[in-house]
């Protein structure tokens, strides 16, 4: 009998951790402006952020962006940027939340409200 509760418990914790990780890896589209030319202590930064406004506010978090991508992308450009959130771990500053990003699309400014 308690063979088959450990199996249990240990099936019912694998599902817990499949299921959180699904969620983690959940794509997300980001709208705002490419910023880049940053640097950070020991070269920690991938050197570009997107600063971008929802309905809590204005925000801003690092990017990474893959090889391709890299080479279209300018700073100040208004993007769509596709991807997922990770946790880079950086000597100096330690767990940082980082937008990898998949997909960039290039969009027009948003027009100045009167």
């Amino acid at each position: 009998m308690k063979p088959l509760l450990l199996h249990l418990i240990a099936l019912g914790i694998a599902a817990t951790a499949l299921a959180q990780t699904n969620d983690k890896d959940k794509a997300v589209t980001l709208s705002g402006t490419l910023r880049g030319g940053l640097i950070a202590i020991g070269g920690e930064s991938t050197g570009w952020k997107i600063e971008y406004r929802d309905a809590s506010g204005q925000h801003s978090v690092e990017v990474e962006l893959p090889r391709d991508v890299l080479a279209r992308a300018k700073s100040g450009a208004t993007v769509k940027l596709t991807g997922t959130y990770v946790t880079r771990e950086y000597v100096e500053r330690g767990s940082v939340r980082i937008f990898r990003v998949t997909k960039m699309e290039e969009t027009a400014p948003p027009k100045p409200q009167r």
